[in-house]
């Protein structure tokens, strides 16, 4: 049977213990799909250990996962921050870490769907990178650097997989209300206290006056591997609240 004709049956989520990866889960899961969820460090029962830096262990899961059904879906949420520092000042330890795991981890989970969907003719690949991957702001160039890479393959995956019936898209988000969001602004203001009024002057900053959440993201992936969207290819869809236009 042709699955395009068919809404996907199951999705790979990665990153799906941080607060991004669990609101795609769940958006993917009201739709009707079979979600399994990945993490370097499992939350819960139903999320499996999987390290997306080791090109190995995420060969061998896809097969795992192939030998009960194939991966119509692959949603890559996992990232790192970087610590807020200049280039000037980065170490290479620094450097290393970011583009592992943010770029070279997403290079592999692609690679592994890619060579899959294209010879059933069939796919969705929701990338989700940053607003930093389009304009950093000071202090987070390699972590810009980082999702930007992931824009670009995006868009490399999307021409090479388009005439395979294959879509492949990124998704931008702004300033999410995410613990690691919170982290980052608790490492700028100090306090507690100052990072809450540092994330609402934030959120009165943008025309939609609010932050970004989980659920908005699973709202636009949910959209992006549905039927609707067979003709949406190759697009970085700005999540940043009107903040980036471009």
């Amino acid at each position: 049977m042709n699955r395009s004709a068919l809404m996907p049956r199951t999705a790979v989520v990665t990153g799906a213990s941080g607060g991004l990866g669990a609101g795609v889960v769940e958006s993917l899961r009201r739709a009707g799909m079979d979600v399994v969820g990945v993490d370097l460090r499992p939350d819960d029962s139903t999320t499996v250990s999987l390290d997306v830096t080791d090109s190995g262990a995420v060969e061998e899961f896809f097969d795992n996962v192939e030998s009960r059904a194939p991966i119509d879906v692959l949603v890559n949420c996992h990232g790192v921050l970087q610590d807020l520092t200049d280039v000037a000042d980065t170490p290479d330890a620094e450097l290393s870490r970011v583009m592992t795991v943010n770029f070279v981890g997403a290079f592999h989970t692609c690679r592994a769907a890619a060579s899959r969907m294209r010879e059933r003719r069939w796919g969705r690949i929701v990338n989700v990178a940053s607003q930093a991957g389009r304009a950093p702001w000071p202090g987070t160039a390699v972590y810009g650097a980082s999702k930007g890479a992931v824009i670009a393959l995006t868009q490399g995956l999307a021409a090479e997989l388009g005439p395979a019936g294959v879509t492949v898209n990124a998704v931008c988000p702004g300033v999410m209300l995410t613990s690691m969001t919170e982290g980052a602004f608790l490492s700028a203001g100090g306090t507690r206290e100052e990072a809450a009024r540092l994330l609402q002057a934030k959120a009165e900053s943008l025309p939609v006056r609010r932050l970004g959440t989980a659920e908005d993201v699973g709202s636009m992936v949910a959209y992006l591997v549905s039927p609707g969207a067979s003709f949406v290819t190759g697009t970085t869809q700005n999540l940043t609240g009107g903040e980036q236009y471009f």
